[in-house]
């Protein structure tokens, strides 16, 4: 007779706990699997949101908004981009997260190695 012993699931996952979530599916087909992911968002991936927001905020207002705003805002992206830097990738979308608002989506280079070694030594952690 087979035996359940040989599973390399989690401690407590079963077949039965898997059957429970089953009516779970179309409340996350309706809802979307993001919902589900943002619950478990990475320390660089919610700086990265705010990151997106605030460079939509600028884009939106770019031709109305006063000096003053813009140093404001340009000072608060200026600060989420330091602080995503500062944060460890914890995946290859953080990492790429990274990329983009350091890059503003491509638009800017990366630094050369010896300005930034910190950055290129966590991308060859990263594939290694």
């Amino acid at each position: 007779m087979a035996s359940a012993k040989h599973s390399n699931a989690p401690a407590g996952f079963n077949r039965r706990s898997l059957l429970k979530l089953a009516p779970m599916v179309p409340v996350a087909a309706a809802i979307g699997v993001p919902a589900f992911a943002a619950a478990e968002e990475t320390p660089v991936m919610k700086l990265f949101r705010e990151w997106e927001a605030a460079m939509a905020d600028m884009a939106a207002r770019m031709d109305v908004m006063s000096d003053a705003d813009f140093v404001t805002l340009d000072g608060q992206i200026d600060k989420l981009e330091s602080e995503i830097l500062d944060e460890p990738a914890q995946t290859a979308q953080d990492f790429i997260a990274k990329i983009v608002s350091w890059t503003h989506g491509g638009k800017f280079s990366l630094p050369k190695h010896s300005d930034a070694p910190e950055f290129w030594a966590e991308a060859c952690a990263l594939v290694a």
